[in-house]
């Protein structure tokens, strides 16, 4: 039997966002005496390669994690906020994925490029979190996915400000510990959504509309019928 189409997109979503873990993990081993204040700074050390490979992996984790819940959720404005907003992370995953960070003292359109896409990146991912919770709550066999989407995304949007708010500070430890923070909750969710994708039998049926008064009533007669 073939897989399910949402069970092939989980698996692409997993794999996505392990790789971009393996990724993420290699370059703090790697670089471990010398880490960077930014994670984009991987991407000027000789582990370039590394940090390109994990964060086009990312961004196929967003698509195919994007696509497994439009298939899988029921139609409704609350899930689809969030589906709409993981679709608008795409094309600026790609920029940062694409286009390395400057070094320090230099600007290039490459590095401006990389970063006015980190915030609006994780902006709207954060963002897709917190928007799918009323969705998944409407739905009984959702709700223990929704409690967890709600904690993940509510770390990643506490370290996201403090993340934001260290940068004006200058203070570069809570920079690198406030982003890390925000990744690992990212990177928490995904890992979790695509699991529960896995694990999921088939695509969620829409529900049943309840039958009219007009409908119903050829059905009273029938009962009263001797």
């Amino acid at each position: 039997m073939h897989a399910r189409p949402h069970r092939k997109l989980s698996l692409l979503a997993l794999g996505g966002t392990l790789v971009f873990l393996g990724c993420l993990l290699a370059l703090h081993i790697l670089s471990f005496n010398r880490l960077p204040t930014h994670m984009s700074d991987f991407a000027r050390t000789r582990y370039g390669l590394i940090f390109f490979a994990g964060a086009y992996a990312f961004v196929l984790a967003v698509v195919s994690a994007m696509l497994c819940l439009r298939r899988t959720l029921p139609r409704g404005w609350r899930s689809q906020a969030g589906i709409g907003l993981l679709l608008l992370a795409v094309p600026f995953g790609l920029l940062v994925a694409t286009f390395p960070v400057d070094a320090t003292g230099h600007t290039t359109l490459s590095g401006n490029v990389h970063q006015f896409s980190v915030f609006p990146l994780f902006f709207f991912v954060t963002a897709a979190m917190l928007a799918l919770v009323p969705g998944l709550r409407a739905h009984a066999q959702w709700r223990p996915l929704a409690n967890y989407t709600l904690g993940m995304g509510l770390i990643a949007a506490l370290a996201q400000t403090a993340y934001q708010l260290s940068e004006m500070w200058l203070s570069p430890l809570v920079v690198g510990i406030t982003q890390r923070v925000m990744v690992a909750a990212i990177l928490a969710w995904f890992l979790g959504v695509a699991i529960v994708m896995r694990r999921w039998p088939s695509e969620v049926a829409e529900p049943t509309p309840a039958p009219t008064a007009a409908e119903a009533l050829p059905t009273a007669l029938e009962v009263k019928q001797p």
